[in-house]
């Protein structure tokens, strides 16, 4: 059995803990080269890692492969499994248990709420990354703080675009009679079946209008001789908004604007849009189908008109 040095290193300090674990707690195993060794035993070793010695799931894991990689080389059958084979499910459990708590360490994301919005729609108007730059992060900014947006939602996982799963220009139509225009969400979390979600953005008659900068980015985009199967959004390169280069210049937008950038993620703007309808007193109802959260089942049972949308965003302007 061949292991390069630094594995064949942590293997061997997972097998010493193990041991002085035993001379610990099973007096009987001082006088024994390999310990006993059972799936309690090993349960019991897991939660002397977590709870006394503070490891690391990660390192838990290697632990236990050094200690079966010790007890096999000596010629003991696998001490992780039973005689058939299988491994012990409690282990397994126990395992999964310490991975989750101590992977439930939760980000710091504070909201980009209207005033924050505000600020950085007039530094980008101001002049930051170029023009056309500019305008695409105030438009994408403005939809996904009006439509309670997840970043993954506006933005690309990478520079690979699909026209049938990531925002196109045709995704986007005007009704400039009514004010307001749609935008056709291809993929969302909460639809898994690719159906669609439509989302209406209504005219807010306040200088923060997506309307207004959906309208300003799409005659521009039409400049360019852009198609209806084109990308929304685009750097000035013509490469589609990644999520990577919003969240990076999102964060030098906070910065410039004296905010920790570290506080921030793409998620404020969804957080934010909550928090500021929850500001502006509109009703939770409300606020739940705009969000498109489906936590409460009585939500489905309320019909929410357009009518009813367009004043609860006319009214979340009143807050900017």
């Amino acid at each position: 059995m061949s292991l390069n040095k630094s594995t064949r290193n942590v293997y061997e300090a997972g097998f010493r803990a193990f041991k002085k674990f035993s001379d610990l707690y099973l007096f009987r195993s001082m006088c024994h080269t390999y310990p006993p060794v059972s799936e309690e035993i090993l349960i019991y070793f897991v939660a002397h890692c977590f709870h006394f010695l503070h490891v690391k799931y990660s390192t838990i894991k290697t632990y236990l492969a050094g200690i079966r990689f010790a007890y096999i080389k000596a010629g003991f059958q696998d001490p992780c499994c039973f005689q058939n084979g299988l491994p012990y499910q409690r282990l397994k459990n126990i395992l999964k248990a310490v991975k989750k708590s101590q992977d439930n360490v939760v980000k710091p994301r504070l909201p980009i709420t209207a005033e924050i919005l505000r600020k950085i729609c007039n530094a980008l108007r101001l002049g930051v990354f170029g023009p056309y730059e500019d305008l695409v992060l105030e438009t994408a900014f403005c939809l996904a703080f009006w439509g309670f947006l997840r970043c993954g939602e506006f933005t690309n996982q990478s520079r690979t675009f699909d026209h049938n799963t990531d925002l196109t220009i045709g995704d986007i139509q005007m009704n400039m009679n009514d004010r307001f225009f749609t935008l056709l969400l291809k993929r969302s979390k909460t639809d898994p079946f690719r159906k669609g979600i439509t989302i209406k953005y209504f005219a807010t008659d306040h200088d923060i209008c997506p309307v207004h900068v959906m309208q300003s980015l799409l005659h521009t985009r039409n400049d360019m001789l852009a198609q209806s199967q084109d990308p929304l959004f685009t750097t000035r390169t013509g490469a589609p908004l990644t999520r990577s280069f919003v969240i990076d210049k999102l964060k030098i937008l906070l910065l410039h604007l004296g905010y920790n950038p570290t506080l921030y993620s793409g998620h404020s703007f969804r957080i934010g849009a909550a928090t500021t309808a929850a500001d502006a007193h509109i009703p939770d109802h409300m606020i739940r189908t705009m969000g498109r959260w489906n936590s409460d089942c009585y939500c489905r049972y309320i019909q929410t008109s357009p009518k009813a949308l367009q004043e609860a965003q006319q009214t979340m302007a009143l807050n900017f």
